[in-house]
């Protein structure tokens, strides 16, 4: 269906990676990465969480 649309498979990283070569072929991954800016605010938010 992608292909006859002429689309683009994409997926993270991480699921890529758990693909055969195979499925590999036609689909495309991103680099996704996460920054927190408040760090200590959120360990202590997790924290009180648990």
């Amino acid at each position: 269906m992608a292909k006859s649309n002429k689309l683009k498979i994409i997926t993270t990283e991480k699921d890529y990676n758990r693909l055969s070569n195979i499925q590999k072929k036609n689909i495309q991954f991103l680099k996704i990465g996460l920054k927190i800016e408040k760090e200590k605010e959120f360990k202590n938010f997790l924290l009180k969480k648990l």
